[in-house]
């Protein structure tokens, strides 16, 4: 492998500041405005002249994103232009993705990335520009398919969304006018604790937000026993019953195939009748959609719902005959989902793998992604 070299960020690329344009300023066009999480508008002008690296500053801090095309970023950004540095760009833009600038979060109440910081992070492996182009080359191979298996995992996804409404209408008007009812009526709901567990060695999983895929629960990163979970008074969430986030990203839904614990974003829901089975209940609570939830957080400056108020969401209850066949539907069309989570998975681990190695100097550039 050819002979590389270790450097600084700062000594191979300039983070410039993204320039403030509110949603009231932006005219017509089909110009891409980029903030901290990625597109946020469509402007008329850019202030960007090419290819771009956008940096997350402000809120969701160090996250990377790449427009192919002159990009507005705004004031909570960073961005990075091929004039700004002396590498390739889009290598460049894959290791920042594995340096993770995350992890130099300095301020407590607003997340903030400080770029002198940023500067002094090693580059382990700096190698020549051709090799850099023939390494990005293969990164961005790898990248296709994980996006590409993402993107089949969400055409699922809203396949079943699209079912749900021919079937039933808008839960949120109600077209159909199917006979509602209220949560309380229909289900227990079980707050989990605020207090985080100690320790995490048993072998029941312990759910928080990014452990949901879909409407089911991954392979949760943390794990519970009992007995740590009665330390903080947490409470079982049984097989069967639905998860309902309260908190941080409002609406998410999740049916529990095992009885789990959740941390303080979730309320669980658990049907004390037949009047609606748990499949529908989820997808009646995601098609309200996420400005429902925000609604009812109402003025919440973090965005939260109290239990009262989950207990008081309206839910339409069709015939069992007509949901138990929409239950069919999702539970063949999960099992295809499985699989596609399965190869989204290792797409992604493979992603993951070709990026440490092109970091640390050991990827091989003959390599292919098949």
């Amino acid at each position: 492998m050819t002979t590389s070299k270790r450097i600084l960020l700062g000594e191979i690329c300039q983070f410039i500041y993204g320039d403030n344009l509110p949603e009231v300023k932006r005219s017509p066009g089909s110009i891409p405005v980029y903030g901290s999480n990625g597109v946020v508008g469509l402007h008329n002008h850019s202030i960007t002249d090419s290819e771009t690296i956008i940096i997350g500053r402000k809120g969701s801090i160090g996250e990377i994103h790449w427009s192919n095309v002159p990009c507005w970023p705004i004031d909570t950004t960073y961005y990075i232009q091929q004039k700004d540095v002396n590498c390739d760009l889009k290598w460049l833009f894959y290791i920042l993705k594995a340096i993770d600038l995350k992890k130099l979060n300095k301020a407590a109440a607003v997340p903030g990335l400080n770029r002198e910081d940023a500067y002094l992070q090693i580059v382990p492996n700096l190698p020549p520009l051709d090799e850099q182009k023939r390494i990005a080359a293969i990164l961005d191979q790898a990248d296709r398919i994980r996006r590409l298996r993402r993107q089949a995992t969400q055409l699922t996804d809203t396949f079943l969304q699209s079912v749900f409404i021919e079937m039933f209408g808008n839960p949120l008007k109600n077209p159909k006018g199917w006979a509602t009812t209220c949560i309380k009526d229909i289900a227990n709901i079980i707050v989990p604790t605020r207090d985080k567990p100690k320790c995490f060695d048993g072998q029941i999983p312990w759910v928080t937000l990014p452990d949901l895929e879909g409407i089911f629960i991954r392979n949760a990163r943390h794990n519970l026993s009992h007995e740590n979970a009665q330390e903080v008074g947490n409470r079982v969430i049984p097989e069967g019953a639905v998860l309902l986030s309260c908190a941080g990203s409002l609406g998410q839904v999740a049916i529990t195939a095992r009885d789990v614990y959740a941390n303080q974003q979730f309320y669980g829901l658990n049907p004390k009748n037949e009047i609606v089975g748990p499949i529908f209940l989820a997808y009646s609570l995601k098609m309200l959609g996420e400005e429902f939830f925000f609604r009812l957080a109402g003025v919440s400056t973090i965005g939260f719902y109290s239990k009262e108020k989950a207990l008081n969401i309206e839910i339409m209850f069709p015939p069992n005959d007509l949901q138990d066949k929409f239950t069919k539907i999702v539970k063949k069309t999960i099992a295809i989902q499985q699989e596609q989570y399965e190869a989204e998975r290792q797409a992604d681990q493979l992603f993951q793998s070709l990026l440490h190695r092109a970091f640390t100097g050991q990827l091989n550039i003959q390599e292919a992604v098949v």
